[in-house]
């Protein structure tokens, strides 16, 4: 086949353009991925450890978003290695893995380095996880609102509402989601530091603009109509 079309790529260039796919598709999750199982949240699963998100909604995106920074910090060391082996093993270009590196000193000093990013966000987790997840990133914007009570208060009372029938759930993009309960209006994203929450007598909504499309990609009759809707912090004044 290569002689016909006169193409003969290596093999590590091929790997590449397929690593690079997969890594956008698995941190950006595009539904094709999604569909395929290839989330976090379907690796986090196992085990039921990241358990339901309708019964434990903070407990549940805390270690979702721990767990995705841990898993996206093994993909570039995934990427040296397999761009060694491919160069080594299927395009003959070292005797073996190890000649690679010692012909290319920085590539093995950059591994080592891929190799202590997973290693660094595993033992953050840890220690975000001690004394029940009292040290993550959402913890800080829950303790905004724990005013006379504990930031656990807090939770407890949006993962109540949240457990509603008449909670609002969009999906904005594919790593957030704006959820709207009686009292609360929340966005989680793919990252620890992504949790947005204010309580709806603390911010005012204004339309900032509409735009009708007559395809949409979930299929529905009609089209859709997206709404950009500016979420804006009321500040009081005491004089």
């Amino acid at each position: 086949m290569a002689d016909r079309f006169g193409i003969d790529a290596p093999a590590t260039i091929v790997f590449s353009l397929f690593y690079a796919v997969f890594c956008t598709g698995f941190i950006y999750q595009s539904k094709e991925f999604s569909g395929a199982g290839l989330s976090p949240e379907i690796f986090l699963s196992y085990n039921d450890w990241i358990g339901s998100e309708e019964l434990r909604f903070f407990n549940y995106h805390m270690k979702r978003t721990a767990g995705s920074m841990v898993l996206h910090s093994l993909l570039p060391a995934g990427y040296l290695l397999g761009y060694s082996y491919f160069t080594s093993t299927i395009d003959g270009n070292h005797s073996n893995m190890s000649d690679f590196w010692a012909h290319w000193p920085v590539f093995w000093n950059v591994l080592l380095v891929s190799i202590m990013m997973p290693l660094i966000a595993t033992t953050t987790v840890w220690l975000w996880s001690l004394n029940g997840w009292e040290r993550h990133p959402f913890i800080a914007k829950l303790k905004l609102y724990a005013s006379n009570n504990t930031w656990l208060q807090v939770a407890a009372d949006v993962e109540t509402e949240f457990r509603r029938i008449d909670k609002i759930s969009i999906r904005t993009n594919p790593l957030s989601k704006v959820v709207v309960t009686d009292n609360w209006i929340v966005m989680v994203g793919a990252w620890p530091w992504s949790l947005q929450l204010s309580h709806q007598s603390d911010v005012s909504l204004q339309l900032a603009s509409s735009e009708h499309h007559r395809i949409s990609t979930e299929g529905e009759i009609g089209g859709a109509q997206f709404l950009h809707i500016k979420v804006s912090l009321v500040v009081f004044v005491l004089l």
